[in-house]
């Protein structure tokens, strides 16, 4: 489009092969505006959502028509409801409410309130012209709300948890703003009503009891027994392996990574995540200690910052019993089909361990010429889904690492040795996943610092273990039309194995 001499240049092809059908330019005319008009949606990347609603067109008609009109449910309080009619100007609408009496309307929107239950219809006149009648069900009586949903997001050894109660509104009429009111049996509560995605950290055994309220609306209670013990079955640290473990599982030490440029790998020192403070002596306005930053891993002109080591374990090198053994029963990604004796690693990703961070799906294949192997998927052999492990995760894009700040006096060098000591991966991103479930691990930016297992302890909060499912990477899998398909050539999509759903991305 040349607004300044009023030209536009077009194109039209076929949507089926693509052939380009015509092209030429367009002089608009005077009368014309060279801007577009009507609907623009502006979108982001990733997971943009767009809702529209109340887009009318209209059309030129021979003679009378009447419009059909539409009745949305604007208002709900115990057992009454509100109805809002919307009919076009000039026609004529008719109400035969729920008590069996009739109205009529020249004016839009017509509202309608009624304590009765039973068939609302309405239609519209226009001249000679009828519309479609509309018939809606009314069921004038106090609506419940949904329960929340109490879920586990961590666990630690004994009966400690912290418990995430959360509530849609979703499928509820008009949409209300439900809050959330609990109780623990050992007296903590709410301190009135809260929002959804409150947490409760669950210190000994007991019921949390979580009400749901809203305006108008019917309260639901639901109660969740935290009464299943866990003990730390077993820890997984890729962060703290040292050389010796990892040179006797066949990982081999490449050249460090130091770079500057933020492109794919490089991220892990460009961006200077990995970093911890020390408090200087001065304090901000609000009272809290003001301190400094220092770079642990970064790019070679930060002062101090350090190279990352890295471990690599050729695509080659992961048969099918490496995938499963390394780190049993804790098992790595395997898409090879090939003989392990004449494996060539062409159709699979190979391993990486940054040395301090943790355990990374490179993402290529073979050469490692591109990016071809996005998600790794990986998991525990053995648990069930009363058992849990947690994967602490660590990346190079987001701030999922922890950033500790050390106090007054504290040398960089110091500072770095703690830093290193401590896990880095224990930040933002903590997944708990039940014993039976996978975990997908993205490529190259995402490292698996821990694994730690949990194993529910025997009790009352456990069901007999011969009626649970137990993890196993042997399982068939099934897309979602119960076929079962190769293991070894998953496409992306959504995919079950032993009962849970999976997403290949």
């Amino acid at each position: 489009m040349d607004t300044e001499a009023r030209t536009a240049e077009y194109e039209i092809y076929s949507l089926i092969d693509d052939d380009v059908l015509a092209t030429g330019v367009y002089n608009i005319p005077e009368y014309a505006s060279c801007y577009a008009k009507g609907l623009n949606v502006l979108l982001g990347r990733y997971n943009s959502a767009a809702y529209i609603d109340d887009v009318k067109v209209q059309t030129e008609t021979e003679g009378d028509y009447a419009n059909t009109p539409t009745v949305a449910l604007t208002g709900l309080y115990m057992a009454q409801r509100t109805y809002k009619i919307f009919f076009e100007d000039g026609e004529i609408l008719h109400v035969k409410k729920t008590d069996g009496t009739e109205d009529t309307a020249v004016s839009s929107p017509y509202d309608y309130v009624t304590e009765t239950s039973g068939t609302l219809e309405v239609w519209t006149e226009s001249g000679t012209a009828t519309s479609e009648h509309v018939y809606v069900d009314v069921v004038a009586e106090v609506l419940s709300l949904p329960a929340a949903s109490v879920d586990i997001t961590k666990v630690n050894s004994g009966f400690v948890k912290t418990l995430l109660m959360t509530v849609s509104n979703a499928t509820v009429p008009t949409q209300p703003n439900i809050t959330l009111t609990w109780e623990y049996s050992n007296g903590d509560k709410s301190n009135g009503e809260v929002a959804s995605g409150a947490i409760y950290e669950a210190k000994e055994k007991g019921t949390l009891t979580v009400t749901t309220h809203a305006y108008g609306f019917g309260e639901t209670t639901v109660t969740f027994e935290n009464n299943t013990e866990f003990a730390v079955d077993q820890t997984i640290d890729f962060q703290h392996m040292d050389e010796a473990t990892l040179a006797a599982k066949g990982f081999a030490e490449i050249d460090p990574l130091q770079a500057s440029n933020m492109s794919g790998e490089n991220n892990w020192t460009a961006r200077k995540r990995l970093w911890f403070g020390i408090e200087n002596g001065e304090t901000a306005d609000d009272g809290t200690a003001k301190y400094d930053t220092y770079v642990v891993y970064g790019p070679a002109e930060t002062e101090g910052a350090e190279p990352i080591r890295r471990f690599t374990l050729s695509a080659a090198a992961l048969t099918k019993d490496a995938a499963y053994g390394l780190f049993a029963p804790f098992y790595t990604w395997y898409t090879g089909e090939a003989d392990p004796e004449v494996a060539d690693g062409s159709d699979v990703a190979g391993l990486k361990v940054n040395y301090g961070i943790g355990l990374i799906n490179i993402g290529c294949k073979g050469d490692g010429s591109s990016i071809n192997y996005p998600n790794g998927i990986v998991g525990i052999d053995g648990l069930t889904e009363n058992d849990y492990y947690i994967a602490y995760i660590v990346s190079d894009y987001g701030s999922s690492s922890a950033h500790p700040i050390y106090p007054v006096g504290t040398t960089p060098a110091d500072g770095r040795a703690m830093y290193k000591e401590g896990n880095i991966g224990d930040g933002t991103n903590v997944q708990v996943i039940r014993g039976n479930e996978t975990y997908s691990l993205y490529r190259i930016d995402t490292a698996i610092a821990r694994i730690d297992i949990f194993k529910a302890v025997a009790g009352e909060g456990i069901e007999e273990m011969t009626n649970q499912v137990v993890s196993d990477h042997n399982a068939p899998i099934y897309n979602l039309n119960g076929v079962q398909v190769n293991p070894n050539n998953l496409t992306k999509g959504v995919y079950v194995k032993q009962g849970k759903k999976f997403i290949v991305r």
